[in-house]
């Protein structure tokens, strides 16, 4: 596999478990940041300011969009959305972004965060190489299972990009319409 590696520096297993996490993350954020965007896209079709930030007691941004969605009879995209937001490969992308955001935050107190409390590396040699060749074992694994993870996710996201561009494509000459028709009420 493409991402099996040999470490014979301890240096290279620890750049590894960084550029692995590190893509992990990145990966999820972004994940997110497309359902933000594609909310801010379906917001500006259904005339929802997405700059707007709603007051305490208000409905969410997002609600305000479904809601809209549901007003201009687009049930084709709700579906589209609803599916994507569903997928068990978006929810968990989702959710392991806000679990590395939220919830490991230095904040919270937690004592192995702290470095007297970290795992200190023993001092005998035989005890760290074998402790490397086990981390690198169980390292490379977890980055091919994350390889097929994102891979799935990636196709999710391929798939709903797809269907939001055909749905659009379908729907433009009566979106078009209704958006200029709502702006020249406003005025």
């Amino acid at each position: 596999m493409s991402c099996d590696h040999y470490y014979a520096n301890p240096h290279d297993l620890e750049l590894k478990k960084f550029a692995v996490v590190y893509h992990v993350d990145n990966f999820n954020v972004r994940v997110h940041k497309l359902i933000e965007n594609v909310y801010r896209l379906l917001g500006l079709v259904v005339d929802v300011d997405p700059t707007r930030r709603p007051a305490p007691g208000e409905l969410s941004f997002r609600e305000e969009v479904r809601n809209g969605l549901r007003e201009r009879k687009l049930p084709t995209i709700m579906k589209a959305l609803s599916a994507f937001e569903e997928n068990r490969w978006i929810k968990e992308a989702v959710k392991a972004r806000n679990l590395f955001v939220h919830q490991y935050r230095e904040e919270l107190g937690w004592s192995q965060l702290f470095p007297r409390d970290r795992f200190r590396e023993p001092e005998d040699s035989i005890a760290r190489a074998i402790r490397r060749m086990d981390q690198a074992t169980d390292l490379d694994r977890y980055a091919a299972r994350k390889i097929a993870d994102l891979s799935n996710t990636l196709e999710v996201v391929r798939v709903f990009r797809d269907r939001l561009f055909q749905i659009f494509l379908e729907n433009v000459p009566r979106l078009g319409s209704e958006v200029g028709e709502g702006r020249e009420k406003k005025k």
